[in-house]
């Protein structure tokens, strides 16, 4: 979703779309297409997990075998790599340099005591990636059931020297440790005295924007927490800030910078660096729910394809 918003922020960075599918071929200005086959580590995650493979296409798999493609494209271009979920927009004063000049470890956010987050995920070499996705696969080997956001957790958990935890809280107070576990509060200090911004692991976007209509029968919910994640949104307000073209976070008396925002409900229009801004006040502006009845057709198309045999539900 977020390609050609990506591709017109950074037109000096290389953009590339990593994939298994070998009808994803076309080629766009300035986007590389890497088609790869499924590496070793990807096919251990499919014998290991024990998910169901019929939710949304293997989702628990491909979320975290992702890590596997990306450690093999990282070996091959031999650069530092930022991956971006499909749903997440960052802004045109990404830190991308200041990463690739300060970070010599992986970066992604912590959004609570069990699960990290790889809406934003910048690795500085594939040997960090390596490391990461042998981890993963110990971990799945003990937990089937395991995710890569508990992955997430437990890597830096078990490696803290090894990760920068991306700062997704202001800091104007005193984090409570009896809430927030202290790791959690040095990694958000370091983040922002590195960065002097914010990267929004899920909550931001979730809150203010909705839940993504495809997990309610096209409804969409705004306004709502996410269990047991960190921060308190309740009194934050979503600032447009037309001189970056993106979003502040007024929280805690501190108008921060957003950085990147993870647009859950997946509506096209956020992801237009043109109508961005008015398409997130229109949604800020929304009562309760939004219906997505572009979402409710593709569902009744997609089940009725199923039961013809023709392709598969989500």
């Amino acid at each position: 979703m977020n390609l050609k918003s990506t591709q017109k922020r950074f037109p000096y960075l290389q953009v590339s779309l990593i994939t298994n599918h070998e009808q994803v071929t076309a080629r766009k200005s300035g986007l590389n297409v890497f088609l790869m086959s499924p590496p070793r580590a990807s096919k251990d995650f499919d014998h290991y997990l024990k998910h169901s493979k019929s939710f949304r296409r293997n989702f628990w798999h491909s979320s975290i075998a992702r890590f596997a493609y990306l450690e093999e494209y990282q070996k091959l271009v031999s650069v530092s790599l930022l991956h971006i979920e499909s749903d997440v927009i960052i802004s045109g004063d990404f830190p991308v340099q200041k990463m690739q000049d300060d970070c010599h470890t992986l970066c992604f956010p912590i959004v609570s005591r069990e699960r990290g987050i790889a809406s934003v995920f910048y690795s500085p070499e594939a040997k960090s990636l390596t490391h990461f996705v042998s981890h993963c696969l110990k971990f799945v080997k003990r937990e089937p059931f395991g995710t890569d956001m508990l992955a997430l957790r437990t890597y830096f958990d078990t490696f803290p020297d090894r990760v920068q935890a991306l700062g997704i809280d202001a800091l104007s107070r005193d984090l409570n440790t009896r809430v927030y576990d202290p790791a959690y509060v040095k990694a958000q200090q370091a983040s922002f005295e590195r960065f002097e911004g914010l990267f929004d692991g899920a909550k931001v976007g979730y809150f203010f924007f909705g839940s993504n209509p495809w997990n309610a029968r096209g409804v969409s919910f705004l306004g709502r927490d996410i269990e047991n994640s960190y921060m308190d949104l309740s009194r934050a307000k979503l600032v447009e800030n037309a001189d970056r073209a993106f979003y502040d976070l007024e929280m805690e008396n501190q108008l921060l910078r957003m950085f990147a925002l993870h647009a859950s409900c997946k509506s096209t229009k956020l992801f237009d660096s043109e109508q961005l801004l008015k398409e997130g006040y229109r949604l800020k502006k929304t009562q309760n729910q939004k219906i997505y009845f572009s979402v409710q057709v593709q569902m009744v198309l997609r089940k009725v394809l199923s039961r013809l045999g023709i392709g598969s539900s989500n």
